[in-house]
């Protein structure tokens, strides 16, 4: 690999470093919850690019920026109120 690569992906960490520190996170449970869903919507929302997420390497779990679901629940409430 090459250097500039190599201080790509570093940069890359360090920004979803920061990233974690500035937002509140939330797993695929809490999303859920906070959805009204169940955790196969959330997986969907997720594969579908509905709803950004990511996992840090070497770990399981998806996280989800709470901003980002605030975001996705507001729009769905929008596009509902617009239909009726």
């Amino acid at each position: 690999m090459s250097m500039a690569h190599d201080a790509y992906i570093l940069i890359k960490e360090r920004r979803r470093f920061i990233m974690q520190l500035d937002m509140k996170m939330l797993t695929t449970r809490e999303t859920a919850y906070c959805l009204g869903c169940s955790e196969s919507i959330v997986y969907k929302l997720i594969r579908t690019n509905q709803l950004p997420a990511y996992k840090d390497p070497g770990h399981r779990p998806w996280r989800i920026p709470e901003a980002s679901v605030i975001a996705y629940r507001d729009e769905r409430l929008a596009q509902f109120t617009r239909q009726q």
